[in-house]
């Protein structure tokens, strides 16, 4: 037996378990789950923030949150650009967070919008893998706290308190350990180019272009807002956040394998902190890659911005399917979990970009679907009704965020968090903010989605 590929395969479990823990992290403290929360944990933890005193026991975390959990009528820690190293029974994870909050009681400061990313530790025990010390930084925020939250003196981004460091998360030794044996298996080939993406646009956001370097082909070639750049230095210089408070929220992700090349496809979402009002802009993110002795690196880089905050950056309406939507309907080769997650970022392009061709085949014939206000069965109608509801806008794009997967034989339900920029008929760009729960079934190989519902937890706001 392969060791090497035995390790590969323990390793890509062991990140798709990391992964979902902190997606259920999220859904716990979001839902006020106190116990399911409490469970996240090690014993003994550490909770380390940029905008709160240290904690070291749960409980006392636990009682500390839940103190104002009464605050917010509805707040998301909504979780992206996970990257985990794993080392022997430690593993390590960093990721983006992005945060809308609404107050239960409205106000002048109802909305609260705040971004940063974790840098957290795991151990692993007879329970399987647990948080042993969670990091939050800061990055950017936007809109009011309530009175009750505002704290003087609390050590900000890029503080002495609380320094801006990426070096440990981007640099060869801990962000790029590079796996030198291909997998067999189409999931751990996908994390890995997803962790090679993740690189590139951590050590940008970082302004430390150079570490993403790793994961770039040395004549790379990119197109960015429309211009052509050639070149992996060239490359790295117009990703380069210049030491900006910035931070590239990516989602959405749908990944097609051929051999060695891969098409990489997803949503981002750029958030620029300054001090005249934060900068919003996103669209289209599309890679090549190749695999170069176990390593996948870019060949070619698109990024195409579709709005910006309070306007279409298209002057035309521009939808993602007309860009090129991903390639592949289904992978039978992909394990349950991947393949349910993949099936509903497809149907969120098929169905952003307007498209019934795309979305029919990822359809079960008797699926059903729910919203607020219908119900809505059959395949047919069902897209109907997506379509109507779509031509009601001039563009949007819904970004998934924290999908947890619940496999029982050939059944999976599956929850995400939900953020939708939407141009109305005035081209004015609105956010809204929700759940999409689905059910899924495996039959012959193929995942065909059998119930969707959508539900809207807030919104709209700029």
């Amino acid at each position: 037996m392969d060791t090497g590929l035995t390790q590969a395969r323990n390793t890509a479990n062991d990140v798709h378990a990391i992964i979902r823990l902190m997606n259920e992290y999220s859904w716990a403290l979001d839902n006020n789950d106190w116990d399911e929360l409490r469970r996240c944990f090690a014993v003994p933890m550490q909770f380390l923030a940029s905008t709160m005193a240290p904690v070291r026991d749960v409980e006392v975390l636990i009682a500390g949150l839940s103190s104002r959990a009464g605050t917010f009528a509805h707040r998301r820690h909504m979780q992206s650009n996970g990257f985990v190293r794993v080392d022997g029974d430690r593993a390590f994870y960093t990721g983006n967070m992005m945060n809308p909050r609404v107050q239960a009681e409205k106000s002048d400061h109802e909305f609260f919008l705040a971004g940063g990313y974790y840098r957290n530790e795991f151990i692993r025990t007879d329970a399987g893998w647990k948080i042993a010390i969670k990091c939050w930084q800061d990055v950017y925020s936007e809109g009011g706290l309530p009175p009750a939250m505002q704290k003087a003196g609390v050590a900000g981004y890029g503080s002495s308190a609380f320094p801006r460091v990426l070096d440990d998360l981007v640099d060869g030794a801990t962000f790029g350990v590079v796996d030198e044996h291909a997998s067999d298996r189409a999931a751990d080939e996908r994390m890995r180019v997803h962790d090679a993406i993740m690189r590139i646009f951590r050590a940008a956001d970082g302004a430390q272009p150079a570490h993403g370097r790793v994961a770039l082909a040395g004549n790379a070639t990119g197109q960015i807002a429309g211009k052509t750049i050639a070149g992996a230095d060239a490359l790295l210089a117009a990703l380069d956040g210049k030491g900006a408070a910035r931070l590239t929220h990516i989602t959405n992700e749908v990944i097609d394998l051929a051999g060695d090349n891969a098409e990489f496809a997803s949503y981002f979402f750029v958030v620029t902190a300054r001090p005249e009002g934060n900068a919003h802009t996103g669209g289209l993110l599309r890679a090549t890659l190749v695999r170069d002795e176990g390593l996948w690196k870019a060949t070619h880089l698109a990024l195409d911005p579709l709005w910006a905050r309070g306007e279409a950056a298209a002057p035309e309406p521009v939808h993602p399917i007309m860009l090129g939507a991903p390639l592949a309907v289904d992978d039978p080769a992909s394990d349950d979990e991947t393949a349910v997650v993949a099936q509903l970022h497809r149907l969120i392009w098929a169905l952003d970009g307007g498209s019934a061709e795309r979305i029919e085949p990822l359809l079960d014939a008797r699926a059903r679907l729910e919203t607020g206000t219908d119900e809505v069965e059959g395949r047919a109608a069902v897209i109907q009704h997506l379509l109507d509801e779509r031509a009601q806008t001039q563009l949007r794009q819904s970004y998934l965020f924290n999908p947890v997967v619940t496999i029982e034989g050939a059944e999976a339900d599956a929850r995400f968090y939900m953020l939708t920029r939407r141009a109305e008929a005035d081209g004015a760009v609105k956010m809204f903010g929700g759940r999409l729960y689905a059910s899924a079934r495996r039959e012959g190989g193929r995942v065909r989605i059998t119930d969707l519902r959508f539900v809207t937890d807030f919104g709209p706001y700029a």
